[in-house]
């Protein structure tokens, strides 16, 4: 019995373990324009009503790196805009596409809001593409494991029980190897 309790117990901890990691890797990850990417496809935990119904504040949405040459009227568009001096990533639909001089440029909205977005979005600026993929309030818990806290109670905490535990485990091997030592050389 002890011996399938440790079993299931060193199970669980490697399941932590690559949990962790790919948090870890999602969460902190190269970064391109100073976003997290994993394998073209970008985490992004909504903070507003401004796309309700289609996407609720605290989701988390899969969004992927796309030409901007491709996207049209309709398309839900994650991209940098400068509020309150303070770059964030707002995700809104695309209203209108513009060619001014040939420069492109895309006139966004989100769903819940009564009128369109007032600056232009440019090229440089889209971040990605909503992949339509969406994990109901999920956003809350990327927020959290991004926190200075968050990671510290469930990356770092957890993984510093893991290497205690391992400890114990090696000092009594060590332990009961010296005992089986003293037995021999007593015999």
């Amino acid at each position: 019995m002890k011996k399938q309790v440790r079993i299931i117990l060193n199970i669980l901890i490697w399941v932590f373990i690559v949990i962790a990691a790919a948090i870890t890797i999602i969460s902190l990850n190269t970064k391109e324009k100073g976003v997290s990417n994993f394998l073209g496809y970008i985490p992004l935990s909504i903070q507003s009503a401004s796309m309700e119904p289609a996407i609720y504040t605290g989701d988390l949405i899969i969004s992927k790196k796309s030409d901007t040459k491709t996207l049209k009227e309709g398309d839900i568009i994650s991209f940098f805009s400068n509020e309150n001096d303070k770059v964030v990533i707002i995700t809104h639909r695309i209203q209108e596409l513009k060619n001014n001089n040939g420069l492109a440029s895309f006139v966004t909205k989100g769903d819940n809001n009564a009128l369109s977005d007032e600056k232009e979005v440019a090229p440089g600026d889209i971040v990605s593409q909503y992949a339509n993929i969406t994990i109901p309030k999920a956003g809350y818990v990327l927020d959290f494991f991004k926190s200075k806290l968050g990671f510290s109670i469930c990356i770092i905490l957890p993984l510093f029980i893991i290497f205690i535990y391992q400890l114990v485990n090696f000092v009594l091997l060590l332990t009961r190897i010296k005992q089986n030592e003293v037995k021999v050389n007593n015999e």
